[in-house]
């Protein structure tokens, strides 16, 4: 195991990286998003700490704004209504594997529809399948990234 690191991500964020397919807002964003993704899938011993503002993904994105902020729609939102279905509060740090652990218990079909709902990027399917995979894995089943993003079990 390598060394372990500690990311900041949004909340929904956790969401978008079970269905990230190498598609994005830029190829910067696309490229710090990979990144990102490897990372974290590779190294599932990685500590996240839960956010409802900007991000390490967010640092990459072309709507970030002068002060840090989303210029595009209200992430916030989205952000507090993950946290609150994972019952935990922004601040909160804990494994990667642990939060998809607990994301696969915790978030249900309802829960995603009423998060996701007005997203651009809902109507693709792919986090709704990335969700799905994560549901299906066996306890202790290591999950591996796809070469195109997207997770498989091994």
């Amino acid at each position: 195991m390598g060394m372990v690191l500690l990311e900041i991500l949004r909340a929904h964020h956790l969401l978008c990286l079970q269905g990230f397919r190498g598609l994005g807002y830029s190829p910067a964003f696309v490229e710090n998003m990979a990144a990102v993704h490897r990372q974290l899938f590779s190294e599932q011993e990685t500590l996240v700490l839960l956010t409802n503002g900007a991000d390490v993904i967010c640092a990459a994105c072309p709507h970030l704004d002068e002060r840090g902020a989303c210029a595009r729609g209200a992430p916030e939102t989205r952000d507090d209504a993950v946290l609150q279905a994972l019952g935990v509060q922004a601040g909160r740090r804990d494994t990667w594997r642990a939060w998809l652990d607990r994301l696969a218990a915790r978030l249900d079909e309802a829960t995603f529809e009423r998060v996701c709902a007005g997203c651009a990027w809902l109507d693709l399917g792919y986090c709704r399948e990335g969700l799905g995979a994560l549901r299906t894995l066996r306890a202790g089943d290591s999950l591996l990234p796809l070469d195109g993003g997207g997770i498989r079990w091994g």
